[in-house]
């Protein structure tokens, strides 16, 4: 067995674990500066890179503004086009689509039920909605329940509400005993004008 024996005075010895110490605390404090180096350079070059974006989003914007600026005259002529349609379609109204209106008529009108007049009245409505008209019906029919059976007949046209039956009184007519009837129904306003549509004023 080998003993060892150390005849380094005692202040050597001290001075050497001072020195060992310290050369731990150098290389742990090293260590930190390195680390916080590495993140630095790290953040940094994240910095850069956003920079970079910026600058690549600065451009696009920029571009995107030039661009926008090119079709400014298209808005203007698109808001003196909405300007002038709204002029005309004050002018024009709400015109109503009269051949439809008075096919439909013609189609769910019941037999052994005539007309013998038709009276429309439609003001100028000046583009608002809640203006319309009256249509007067007058016929003759065989017995009250063909006039009931026209009177629900006007509630499936689409362009006409609130259907009323004014009078049904048996009448004469060429020696025949009829059923003489007056029908008032109101006439919902007409589209509003759509320059575009291809359909003139059908009033």
């Amino acid at each position: 067995m080998m003993v060892r024996i150390n005849l380094l005075p005692p202040e050597i010895l001290e001075a050497r674990h001072r020195r060992s110490r310290w050369m731990k605390v150098v290389a742990g404090v090293g260590i930190v500066i390195l680390a916080l180096a590495a993140v630095f350079a790290f953040l940094l070059l994240d910095t850069w890179k956003l920079e970079e974006r910026l600058a690549d989003l600065e451009q696009e914007r920029f571009a995107l503004e030039a661009e926008i600026a090119t079709y400014e005259h298209y808005e203007e002529m698109q808001a003196e086009v909405e300007s002038k349609q709204a002029i005309a379609g004050a002018a024009m109204g709400r015109a109503q689509d009269w051949p439809s209106l008075l096919t439909d008529i013609g189609t769910f009108i019941p037999q052994r039920v005539w007309l013998t007049n038709l009276a429309m009245n439609y003001p100028h409505t000046n583009g608002e909605a809640d203006v319309g008209g009256i249509v007067q019906f007058q016929g003759l029919t065989y017995a009250h329940p063909q006039t009931a059976q026209w009177l629900k007949r006007l509630e499936e046209i689409e362009q006409l509400a609130d259907a009323r039956c004014r009078f049904s009184a048996e009448t004469i007519h060429r020696e025949v005993e009829l059923v003489s009837f007056e029908l008032n129904s109101k006439l919902w306003p007409g589209p509003e004008y759509d320059p575009m549509s291809g359909r003139g004023d059908a009033r």
